[in-house]
C-alpha cells in the first residue's frame, strides 16, 4: 500500500533502490559486528559456523552472489512497480507465493 501511495511522488526504480540500500546497510552493519570472527569462538557448532570470520569467496561463488543480487534487485523493482500500478489485492497473492517457493526450494 505504501508503494502505491509513494508511486505518485517517486518512480519504482527509486523506491527499489532505497529498499536495496537498506538491505546493503544492514548487511554491512552485520559484517562489521560479526564478520571479524571475534564472536566465533563458541562451543556450539552452529554458532561457531555463523559467527566465524568473513573470507573472500572464490570467483565462481562471487559471480553467483552477484547474479543472485541482480535477480533480487530486479525482483524488488518489479514488485514495487506492480504494487504502484495495480490494487494490492491483485498483486499480494503473487507475492505470498514466495512462501511456498521458499519452502519447496529450501
Amino acid at each position: 500500500m505504501l508503494s502505491r501511495r509513494l508511486g505518485v511522488f517517486a518512480p519504482s526504480s527509486v523506491m527499489a533502490l532505497y529498499q536495496n540500500c537498506v538491505f546493503i546497510a544492514g548487511g554491512a552493519l552485520k559484517a562489521a559486528v560479526v564478520g571479524t570472527g571475534v564472536l566465533g569462538s563458541s562451543d556450539h557448532p552452529s554458532a561457531a559456523f555463523l559467527l566465524r570470520s568473513w573470507v573472500l569467496p572464490p570467483l565462481t561463488d562471487a559471480m553467483l552472489l552477484l547474479g543472485g543480487g541482480i535477480v533480487a534487485g530486479t525482483g524488488a523493482w518489479l514488485l514495487t512497480r506492480a504494487y504502484a500500478m495495480t490494487e494490492v489485492n491483485t498483486v499480494a497473492p503473487f507475492d505470498y507465493t514466495a512462501l511456498a517457493w521458499g519452502t519447496l526450494w529450501g
